[in-house]
């Protein structure tokens, strides 16, 4: 727990992409599906177009998850209370 590798996910860096974890998940299909064929279309090399996926991907994740995920979310605590 105090190496460098534990220092470095401690990063807040990290947190957005932990809370977007279930929207990569969503993404990672439509994000291999769609990108690919965009990084051919722009003629870029077999690194540019793994980055490309993979940026691209986070990027849809990134978003889903503040504007449509956070949103129902906040609605459906309001809207269903919980009970202790």
């Amino acid at each position: 727990g105090a190496g460098v590798v534990a220092w470095l996910l401690s990063r807040r860096f990290w947190k957005p992409l932990g809370d977007a974890s279930f929207s990569l998940f969503m993404w990672q299909l439509p994000g291999l599906i769609l990108f690919p064929g965009i990084a051919q279309a722009l003629a870029l090399s077999p690194f540019g177009q793994l980055s490309l996926v993979v940026i691209g991907t986070i990027c849809l994740a990134l978003m889903s998850c503040r504007w449509i995920e956070r949103p129902i979310a906040n609605r459906l605590r309001v809207a269903i209370p919980v009970e202790s």
